[in-house]
């Protein structure tokens, strides 16, 4: 399979070895995707199947392999009964069976919508450093182009807060409630 190397999908990767399921993606050949979770976020990439290729998980260390180059712009992935980067093949076991079921997590075509809302996950990562919180609270208003309030969650009792502004986004193909 070819994957852009502008997805790092194993940023999205458990790095727990106590969740081996969780320390691979999925390779899903019929849909045309790659799919990577840690349990807390899931991740979903388009792929360019090749032939011989079949459904599998990847291994992330053959990943990491296979998007570190920087002399192509997609990066060619053999899934067999291995899993082959140039001259390198990973011995890892086809763990899919094991793999989490993950499109029930994504609300489907008939669930309504209130609004959808474009953030910058780098600014939002940055106020968050700022308010001293690993982990916000987003607080939206009724108007998807109100400022966002984000606050530190209160285990801690940390009285910072922010804003962040949503983005306009590029397209717009769900109906508002």
């Amino acid at each position: 399979m070819k994957i852009s190397k502008k997805y790092k999908i194993h940023n999205a990767l458990s790095t727990d070895e106590m969740r081996p399921a969780l320390t691979q993606a999925l390779y899903d050949k019929v849909g045309k995707r790659l799919v990577a979770t840690t349990g807390h976020i899931i991740a979903v990439v388009p792929v360019e199947p090749s032939e011989g290729d079949r459904a599998r998980t990847i291994p992330s260390v053959a990943l990491k392999e296979a998007l570190k180059g920087k002399q192509i712009e997609d990066a060619v992935i053999l899934a067999d009964k291995y899993v082959t980067v140039g001259d390198t093949t990973f011995k890892e076991e086809d763990d899919k069976k094991s793999f989490p079921s993950w499109e029930g997590c994504f609300p489907d075509k008939e669930t309504k919508v209130h609004f959808d809302v474009g953030l910058n996950a780098k600014l939002l990562f940055d106020l968050s450093k700022a308010i001293g919180s690993e982990t916000v609270r987003l607080t939206f208003s009724d108007d998807p182009c109100k400022p966002i309030k984000v606050e530190p969650d209160d285990t801690d009792n940390n009285q910072a807060y922010g804003l962040i502004m949503p983005l306009k986004l590029a397209y717009y193909n769900r109906t508002h409630v």
